[in-house]
């Protein structure tokens, strides 16, 4: 929960790679809050109040991913929901003439999003949702130490840092700060 709203707060694509991650270590406890709370929410060094909060954001997510039927695969509505936010504003971006440099950016990056989009098992994902599906891949690939060729991982920080321009103009976007 602390994590999480740095993330969100500061950057919102490592918000949304951060709670996937949640997301997936909520199932490797099989969505068992008192598993969750013995193993994660324990070691937290906080005031009981806050050690509270904790739990209760978990309890949150696992109630989520119930209601939502996200128990072994998909994501949350909260993080959709996000993704959905960042779609609409690439999707005006990219109508609005005047934003050429995120048109040069994206341009660069189109054909590693539709070969991404050719190995997905939903092809009709939009072209954000992809980024993130094929960054949280790689993540994961990076995680277990698997090999990654050298084209492999050029493709991904291009993508890498096409999303972090969209993430700097929601946050100018989104944020009153």
């Amino acid at each position: 929960m602390l994590i999480a709203q740095q993330k969100r707060n500061e950057n919102i694509a490592e918000y949304i790679l951060y709670m996937w991650q949640i997301e997936d270590i909520i199932r490797s406890f099989n969505l068992s809050m008192t598993e969750i709370e013995a193993k994660i929410v324990s070691q937290y060094k906080v005031d009981e109040s806050t050690r509270v909060k904790i739990k209760d954001w978990y309890q949150e997510i696992i109630n989520d991913m119930r209601e939502n039927g996200v128990v072994n695969e998909g994501h949350t509505k909260m993080t959709l929901s996000v993704l959905g936010e960042l779609n609409f504003l690439h999707t005006g971006l990219m109508e609005n003439k005047k934003e050429t440099d995120y048109h040069s950016a994206f341009e660069k990056i189109e054909v590693y999003v539709n070969e991404l989009r050719e190995k997905a098992l939903r092809k009709n994902k939009n072209d954000i949702e992809i980024c993130f599906d094929g960054l949280y891949s790689y993540l994961l690939l990076k995680l277990k130490n698997k090999k990654i060729n050298e084209e492999t991982s050029l493709a991904f920080r291009e993508i890498s840092q096409f999303i972090a321009i969209l993430a700097a103009k929601y946050k100018k976007a989104f944020t009153t700060n």
